[in-house]
């Protein structure tokens, strides 16, 4: 039973280190480039407001994946530019002009956005959303975040490089 339950353990921490480290990775690189971090042609967007709630709550990890203008329909939930350049994440409410334009609308908004979406500001359509991990995600983009989770890599891998020796010394 210990072995079995060391075994898992080790699945466990390995996993979690490889998820830590990827992250990492994606943060810096796509810092680095100046780009929004994308992972596999998705890119991965964090809901900062509550303009979504509640298919989107705030601190929500968002994926997008880029698409053509066939593939938006209403109800869509699309990710765009907005005309000061930010990045909005709005349901479809009508699409015009044979799918060049879209009218938008935040879930917990009473009205339309005030402005129709360009075909040409899109940047995708939101295929799945993971609550809380966006904040982890936000925290990794900062330089505190790049010290903790250094830390904390460092720290886990020496425990377990350690443990395993206390353990044989023991024996």
């Amino acid at each position: 039973m210990k072995k079995c339950t060391r075994i898992i353990g080790n699945i466990i921490f390995y996993t979690f280190m490889l998820i830590i480290v990827f992250e990492l990775i994606i943060t810096l690189t796509t810092k680095v480039r100046g780009e929004e971090p994308s992972l596999l042609g998705y890119k991965l967007y964090y809901v900062a407001s509550g303009s979504m709630t509640p298919a989107l709550p705030v601190g929500s990890l968002i994926i997008v994946r880029e698409t053509d203008a066939a593939g938006i329909k209403n109800s869509d939930i699309i990710t765009f530019k907005g005309v000061s350049g930010t990045v909005i994440t709005h349901r479809v409410v009508e699409v015009f002009n044979d799918k060049k334009s879209f009218k938008t609308r935040g879930d917990a908004n009473n009205t339309n956005d005030p402005m129709p979406v360009a075909l040409g500001n899109v940047l995708g359509k939101v295929v799945l959303h993971i609550p809380y991990v966006g904040y982890l995600m936000n925290f990794f983009k900062t330089r505190y975040g790049l010290i903790v989770i250094a830390a904390v890599i460092t720290y886990m891998m020496i425990l377990n490089l350690v443990l395993p020796k206390q353990k044989l010394e023991k024996s």
